[in-house]
């Protein structure tokens, strides 16, 4: 197959679905002329209140323009048929959309602004048909229409810690300056593919500006016309492959070249080679530290494993901080915390968590220093998230038969739906036949998401 028909397949609406979808048209009550879906997370999620992003992102690259054609139709087909069996696929459905609607689909889509803070508990966009002909496609997309919850979800929790910086960047400093460049995705190699670093990367930085997932860029200018400029950051890291390569003896020699070749500006070296006790006190403490009082720039440590003497990061951190100011000094905060010298800087990102980020910041100001360090969340940001994490679910609550609206919701224990049309929402129209309808840069969706 060749790259055209690949990418062509991989964009087919018709085969980005559940399997067992293609044979709903034919359960459905035979006088459908219209249904409702809606999209919530529901009580009872982790976190309370909910960041709404990307259902623009998903709306531009599934559902704007012409999305059906006969290769398409011809395509999926063969795909149903072959899992199925004959007589399972729609066809006679999706040739009508194909030319009668000449290929757009049928679907009006009404939703809350992006990146708009809301209750758990809210319905947060809405899906319904705009041809009676095509009752049966507003389940039909409920499945692409479902990963809404990933973006959401990685920006909920994002700003849950940007809440946790606030908190202790306050107490210990007085201020919150810079908090945005205070948590940075490392996640991009710990997710399953390149589009899942996008769109996870892209709601982390809703919150954020510090990013090592380039994917997630490239989603943000791409669907929601983002400033390059303001978009996102890093700076020039080494990794162990770098700092390791001379040995034990050499690891001294491997951070003299790292700051040979960037000799002003940021720069991160890892320290868990070989020793981070000796690295900390000695190589950076002593061998190396009129090197780096004498640069224009950071040298920012990275600690990143525990070991056997602190095998919990908070631990070790504390006591990095305290050698750092042992040998480096630094300047009281307003507030009465030590800051640690301004030409250097930590950086804890590997195997850390929400939960650790915390017990780290609480440590260091237990131990007196303020909140100046940068921490990084790779899996634990991008990877150990799932749809049940935030309680995301999108149900059906109307439908249209024979000219009347009924209510439609399930009372299973823990999982009551909604029911209705929520017309009382007035909820703004983001998408309709083909077409978006109200597009969102990503400067409107960060100040949407605002926390201080």
């Amino acid at each position: 197959m060749n790259q055209e028909l690949i990418d062509q397949l991989q964009n087919n609406i018709i085969l980005c679905v559940d399997l067992y979808k293609p044979s709903h048209w034919a359960m459905q009550q035979k006088d459908l002329e219209n249904q409702v879906l809606y999209w919530e997370m529901r009580e009872g999620a982790q976190y309370p209140e909910a960041v709404m992003v990307g259902l623009q992102a998903q709306i531009l690259k599934h559902l704007t323009g012409v999305r059906v054609d006969a290769q398409k139709i011809k395509e999926a087909k063969l795909y149903i048929d072959a899992a199925m069996g004959p007589g399972i696929f729609n066809e006679e459905g999706w040739r009508y959309i194909s030319k009668e609607l000449h290929g757009l689909l049928p679907l009006r889509i009404r939703a809350v602004p992006e990146g708009s803070i809301n209750p758990v508990g809210n319905v947060l966009f809405t899906v319904e048909a705009t041809d009676e002909k095509c009752a049966w496609l507003v389940e039909y997309v409920e499945t692409i229409l479902s990963q809404v919850w990933y973006p959401s979800t990685v920006a909920t929790l994002s700003r849950e810690v940007k809440k946790d910086y606030a908190k202790y960047m306050t107490e210990t400093l007085g201020s919150t300056k810079g908090i945005e460049f205070m948590l940075h995705d490392f996640g991009c190699r710990g997710v399953g593919t390149m589009e899942t670093a996008a769109l996870g990367g892209l709601g982390h930085l809703v919150n954020f500006v510090g990013t090592d997932t380039a994917p997630a860029l490239k989603a943000a200018v791409d669907y929601y016309e983002a400033d390059m400029a303001t978009l996102g950051f890093s700076i020039p890291a080494a990794e162990h492959a770098i700092t390791t390569a001379l040995g034990r003896e050499g690891e001294q020699k491997a951070i003299e070249d790292i700051l040979d070749a960037f000799p002003s500006g940021y720069v991160a070296a890892p320290g868990d080679g070989f020793d981070i006790k000796f690295y900390v006190s000695t190589v950076v403490g002593e061998y190396l530290r009129d090197r780096i009082l004498e640069r224009d720039g950071k040298f920012v440590v990275r600690p990143d494993s525990p070991t056997e003497e602190w095998p919990m990061p908070a631990d070790q951190m504390v006591w990095i901080f305290q050698t750092i100011w042992e040998k480096f000094g630094g300047t009281i905060s307003p507030t009465g915390y030590k800051v640690i010298n301004d030409h250097l800087g930590v950086l804890w990102g590997d195997g850390i968590e929400k939960a650790g980020i915390h017990h780290i910041l609480m440590a260091l100001k237990n131990a007196g220093f303020a909140t100046t360090n940068v921490s990084g969340m790779g899996g634990g940001l991008l990877q150990k998230v799932n749809r049940d994490t935030q309680r995301c679910v999108i149900k059906c609550s109307a439908q249209k038969r024979s000219g009347v609206w009924h209510d439609v919701h399930k009372e299973t224990f823990g999982k009551v739906s909604k029911a209705g049309r929520f017309l009382e929402l007035d909820l703004p129209i983001v998408y309709e036949n083909g077409e978006l309808i109200r597009r969102y840069t990503f400067d409107e969706v960060r100040e949407n998401a605002r926390l201080i």
